[in-house]
């Protein structure tokens, strides 16, 4: 690659052994200069543009043609580009979860069917599980194919269909016809975020520089936290102006943003191609040297989707309709509990790598296990006490962004072994998945029962699997992928050529 050098006046490098002469007042900085000279390298031939106080003379759109092709195919992609993209694909998924309340499907009702909010909310009880967990089934769907697709057309392109997915049924679901249709629109979107999703974090994970790659992964988490906020505030805006127009329909017609900039954005990314080396059968999965990846998977699944963190959030403009006396009760409740999921994920963004992964995972899944145990005395009082419950609410919230929450995906990245990484990927999302499809079914059935009775099934599940992990579950802060390989993989060998072979290359 070429060097930057200064000879008196002059900054050059070697153009094809011709010279252009340019002005360009803006790039004097001499340290801009040595970057703009480093990335002038396309197909092994050396260019030469010398930068002098002259005027500007036609090399410019040579120079910058050249340029820019060999940005993008032959350096790093920047980690502005990468963050954007990062950015909107944990903004979909955020406005995917966020968008579907109780309110929002409410208005919908009342679209479809006509009549008082009051009475469309009574109405909507009975169809209620089964819409809330659409979005959840879509995610699941997504997990289980999204491998075929980037078999079948390669990451990027499945990026693409899966942002594309996204803006057709979400623009399609911004028309009232009956809640089977909102429902078949909720697994769509649902699916398609997840493809997308999925599929991004893998591009922006290649792309990246090493040091770049933990901070852009954790960001994922805070995205699509603030996604979920963002929904929350559209939903405010929505509820504030419902009296003279009902334009539930914004709740989806706004998600449309995220994956549009998504597809927009994928353009610039280069593609990358899936990795050559086979995955291990399915069958070797339950054998003995998997056995603690296995349930690692499993219980890290279960924990972070079993605290009931979905029920919590999701089901919160329900919890608090009665607290605040105002008609809009429910959605300053969410608008609360939503806003400190989104600054918990900035606490754990500052410790994750100073304190280390399970010190945040358990000390997270304990303040969630006392949080819960509010919840219960609470519910369990005569009259629920407003103080008790917005105090165990935020508190539980507090502990799962700290710990399961965004402690699952760090997790996922690092305990999976090279080799067996894309059918573990799936076990673990499948894990995820399904324990928050009873989760988000079974809250309101429970409800129903007892106020305090999901609440006791979330605590039960949380002590259980947080008690095996910590003694399943290794520290993984600051060891290789060498090391942690033979920590979890049972007579595991490490590959001691691996070395000497890309030497000899």
């Amino acid at each position: 690659m070429s060097k930057y050098r200064n000879i008196s006046h002059y900054n050059y490098i070697i153009y094809n052994n011709k010279v252009y002469y340019i002005k360009l007042n803006f790039m004097q900085n001499t340290n801009l200069l040595k970057i703009i000279s480093s990335t002038v390298y396309l197909c092994d031939t050396f260019y030469c543009i010398v930068f002098r106080n002259q005027k500007f003379e036609y090399c410019f759109t040579i120079f910058y043609t050249h340029l820019i092709v060999y940005i993008y195919f032959h350096i790093m992609v920047a980690f502005g580009l990468l963050f954007m993209l990062q950015t909107w694909a944990g903004q979909t998924v955020g406005f995917t979860i966020g968008n579907f309340s109780t309110d929002i499907m409410t208005l919908y009702y009342q679209a479809v069917y006509g009549g008082t909010f009051e009475s469309n909310n009574d109405l909507i009880q009975k169809f209620l599980s089964i819409l809330s967990i659409g979005f959840v089934v879509g995610f699941l769907l997504g997990s289980l194919t999204v491998s075929i697709w980037i078999k079948v057309i390669g990451y990027k392109k499945t990026a693409f269909v899966g942002s594309a997915i996204c803006v057709i049924f979400y623009a399609a679901g911004c028309v009232a016809v009956n809640e089977y249709y909102l429902l078949v629109m909720r697994i769509l979107t649902g699916y398609g975020s997840q493809v997308m999703a999925n599929t991004i974090v893998v591009l922006v994970g290649e792309h990246a520089e090493t040091h770049q790659r933990g901070l852009l992964g954790v960001m994922f988490q805070v995205q699509v936290c603030l996604g979920i906020l963002l929904a929350t505030i559209v939903l405010y805006l929505i509820r504030m102006f419902e009296t003279s127009y009902n334009c539930w329909w914004m709740t989806f017609a706004s998600s449309l943003i995220w994956p549009t900039l998504a597809f927009i954005t994928l353009f610039f990314i280069p593609d990358t191609k899936p990795r050559e080396t086979k995955d291990i059968h399915f069958k070797e999965v339950f054998t003995r040297k998997y056995t603690k990846i296995l349930i690692n998977c499993i219980l890290l699944g279960v924990l972070q989707m079993g605290t009931g963190v979905n029920g919590v959030l999701l089901y919160s403009t329900q919890t608090f309709n009665s607290v605040f006396n105002h008609k809009l009760s429910s959605v300053f409740g969410a608008l609360i509990l939503n806003t400190v999921n989104f600054l918990s994920t900035l606490v754990a963004l500052i410790f994750i790598e100073r304190l280390g992964r399970k010190i945040l995972l358990f000390g997270g899944s304990l303040i969630c296990c006392i949080a819960l145990v509010c919840l219960i005395i609470n519910y369990s009082l005569s009259t629920s006490n407003t103080a008790l419950l917005l105090f165990a609410s935020v508190l539980f919230i507090i502990g799962y962004e700290i710990g399961p929450g965004p402690v699952f995906y760090v997790y996922a990245s690092e305990l999976l072994p090279a080799q067996a990484k894309g059918i573990f990927t799936t076990i673990l999302n499948c894990f995820n998945h399904i324990p928050n499809i009873f989760v988000m079914y079974l809250f309101p059935v429970l409800v129903i029962t007892k106020e305090w009775l999901p609440y006791v099934t979330y605590l039960i599940c949380t002590i259980l699997t947080g008690a095996i992990l910590f003694f399943l579950s290794p520290e993984t802060k600051g060891k290789s992928q060498e090391e942690i390989d033979s920590i979890m993989l049972i007579n595991g060998k490490k590959n001691n050529n691996l070395e000497i072979e890309c030497a000899q290359v």
